[in-house]
C-alpha cells in the first residue's frame, strides 16, 4: 500500500508470517524482529538504526543505489545487504 502525503511517500509492505526468520534480507530489513541487523550496506557494514538521517543515507542508502535501471532485472538475486 502506498500513500502520498504532500512530498512524502509512505509505503507499507506486508509479508506472510511464513517468511519470518527464513533468511529474507534486503533494503527493508531482515524480517526477524531484530532491528540491529536491518541496515546492512552492500559492503557488509551494519549501520545503527538510531543513527541520524545523514549517516543512514550515506552509509546505507547510497550503497543500495542501482547502477542502471535494468540492473535489478539482470540480477534476480539483487538485494542491498551482502551479509
Amino acid at each position: 500500500m502506498a500513500t502520498l502525503r504532500g512530498y512524502q511517500l509512505d509505503i507499507v509492505v506486508q509479508l506472510p508470517s511464513e517468511l519470518k526468520n527464513t533468511g529474507l534480507r534486503g533494503l527493508l530489513g531482515n524480517y526477524n524482529d531484530n532491528p540491529s541487523d536491518d541496515l546492512i550496506s552492500r559492503n557488509g557494514q551494519t549501520v545503527d538504526t538510531n543513527s541520524n538521517e545523514e549517516t543512514i543515507y550515506y552509509s546505507f542508502g547510497e550503497t543500495c543505489k542501482l547502477m542502471s535501471p535494468l540492473y535489478i532485472m539482470n540480477d534476480p538475486g539483487f538485494y542491498c545487504a551482502s551479509a
